[in-house]
C-alpha cells in the first residue's frame, strides 16, 4: 500500500531532496518531533492522497489538534483501509508542487490519460 510515508523514504533513499519528515504514533512525540524541527511544522494524514488533511501547525496546541484530526481522518470511512500514524514535517515556504506517482502495473493502451 502506498502512503506518505513510504514516497519520503523513497525519495530519501534516491537523493531526491524534500523536507524533513518523521512518522509518529501520537500527539506527544508528534509534539517532540515538532520542537526539534522547530515550528511551523506540516502534520499530514499518512494515507490521503495529495493534500487532503494536510495542516499547518504553529504552535504545541496546534500539533496536538492537528494530529488527532489526522488520526481520525486517516480512517473515517476508511477503516478497512486504515494506515496508523501521522507525518509531521518540516515547513518550506514558497510555492507549493504536488505530484501523486503512479502505482499502475498494467499499460495503458487505450490511447487517452488515465
Amino acid at each position: 500500500m502506498h502512503t506518505k510515508a513510504t514516497t519520503r523514504r523513497l525519495l530519501a533513499e534516491h537523493g531526491v531532496p524534500s523536507a524533513l519528515s518523521y512518522l509518529v504514533e501520537d500527539p506527544d512525540q508528534a509534539v517532540k518531533i515538532a520542537d526539534k524541527l522547530g515550528y511551523p511544522v506540516v502534520v499530514k494524514p499518512r494515507g490521503h492522497a495529495g493534500s487532503a488533511g494536510v495542516l499547518r501547525a504553529d504552535s504545541d496546541e496546534d500539533v496536538r489538534a492537528a494530529v488527532g484530526r489526522a488520526l481520525t481522518d486517516s480512517v473515517l470511512g476508511l477503516e478497512g483501509w486504515a494506515v496508523p500514524g501521522v507525518l509531521v514535517e518540516e515547513y518550506i515556504p514558497g510555492p507549493k508542487s504536488a505530484s501523486r506517482p503512479s502505482s499502475s502495473t498494467t499499460p495503458n493502451t487505450s490511447g487517452s490519460p488515465r
